[in-house]
């Protein structure tokens, strides 16, 4: 909290990056400087690092004064109110998939993630992918990782954050694996997406699994220093909002 006029929750990716998941103004309170005060500290005691957010479309100019640059890249959420497994399906002979459950298990996802996210976070990595609430899946091909997906429980819904696979056919192996020991009340799934409108393959995925619903909220990634350009066509789920706050 910031003298209880907001709050702002932010952790480290690798070494150098910090990613704000959260940053609130009270409402009653806008359009006073206080939002400028607050992202200005947290970027002062740090101004080595590179910041990214997702920029709410209306907050934009006051990010771009701060310095954050528009990496083009629009976050956009999509929903599966009712999933389930897919009815006659096998997964591809030369695609395995299980449960990751050790530190092991997490190091060696490491290099394909760093294909997507470009930084090195294995250990950032560990501590979601194996927390209590959360069900983490990796995909191996030919002896290596070809993806990889976390399905967080939050209150009603599954939040599926993140899920990178090098093809559609490999993030369909990942839902369907979840899915088929899933509990019903697991089965509400959120996506956050990259620029979901131009990869309908995407789309085309999760349709697999039920009806899906597009959300409203849709905002842009920003970078202060170094903007980071991901391979879209890996990104079926964006990074895991799990924080740490600074």
């Amino acid at each position: 909290m910031y003298q209880n006029r907001g709050t702002m929750t932010a952790f480290p990716v690798g070494d150098e990056m910090i990613f704000i998941s959260v940053f609130i103004v009270k409402e009653q309170i806008r359009g006073r400087g206080i939002g400028t005060r607050f992202l200005r500290y947290i970027m002062d005691i740090n101004p080595e690092k590179n910041f990214a957010l997702e920029g709410a479309v209306p907050a934009i100019p006051l990010y771009e004064r701060m310095g954050y640059k528009d990496s083009g890249c629009v976050l956009e959420y999509l929903e599966i109110p009712k999933a389930y497994p897919m009815k006659n399906y096998t997964t591809p002979s030369d695609i395995r998939v299980r449960r990751i459950k050790v530190k092991d298990d997490v190091e060696a996802i490491g290099d394909f993630d760093k294909s997507v996210s470009h930084v090195d976070r294995v250990e950032y990595m560990t501590h979601w992918l194996l927390a209590s609430h959360c069900q983490a899946f990796v995909a191996i091909q030919d002896g290596a990782c070809v993806g990889y997906a976390c399905f967080r429980h939050v209150r009603n819904t599954v939040k599926v954050q993140p899920l990178y696979a090098e093809k559609a056919a490999v993030a369909t192996a990942l839902i369907q694996c979840y899915l088929l020991g899933a509990q019903t009340d697991a089965s509400h799934l959120h996506f956050s997406l990259l620029n979901q409108g131009k990869h309908p393959h995407i789309r085309d995925t999760f349709q697999k699994f039920g009806d899906v619903i597009q959300s409203e909220v849709i905002a842009n990634l920003m970078f202060t220093k170094e903007v980071i350009q991901y391979p879209l066509h890996k990104v079926f789920g964006m990074s895991n909002t799990d924080t740490t706050p600074i």
